[in-house]
């Protein structure tokens, strides 16, 4: 994993009547996650897209469930991301006190605002976000 990650508490309204996070709660934190990563690099996510011209879209999402969230608990999430021509690929671990409770695949398609096309994300803006080569 990266060098980056942020925490989160498990909200009451995240969880189902056992107080466990809800399984579809996961890709939201994991969207957290990737927001304060775009931060963390110095750039705002929404900045990004307004000054690059480049903007992403969620393409493919694969959770793997290793120990429950609960209720109150402190999740961290680690995030680190790769490059793959028009695609990233980021990695996001969740763990709570050092047990890792999933690990989630994330594929972007990066998309040029003004075409509406898949496009390369130019080598400046990989490396602002600290992207290694796939």
């Amino acid at each position: 994993m990266s060098d980056f990650s942020t925490s989160l508490r498990v909200r009451y309204a995240e969880t189902d009547a056992q107080g466990i996070a809800f399984n579809a709660n996961y890709l939201t934190w994991c969207d957290v996650a990737v927001t304060d990563y775009f931060r963390f690099c110095g750039i705002p996510y929404g900045e990004f897209v307004r000054t690059t011209g480049f903007d992403f879209h969620a393409v493919r999402a694969e959770i793997e469930f290793k120990q429950p969230a609960r209720f109150d608990e402190e999740i961290e999430l680690s995030v680190s991301g790769r490059i793959k021509g028009a695609r990233i690929l980021w990695s996001i671990e969740m763990r709570r006190i050092g047990i890792v409770l999933c690990s989630v695949a994330l594929e972007y398609a990066v998309m040029d605002t003004q075409s509406r096309r898949p496009a390369r994300l130019p080598e400046q803006w990989q490396r602002l976000l600290r992207l290694e080569i796939a």
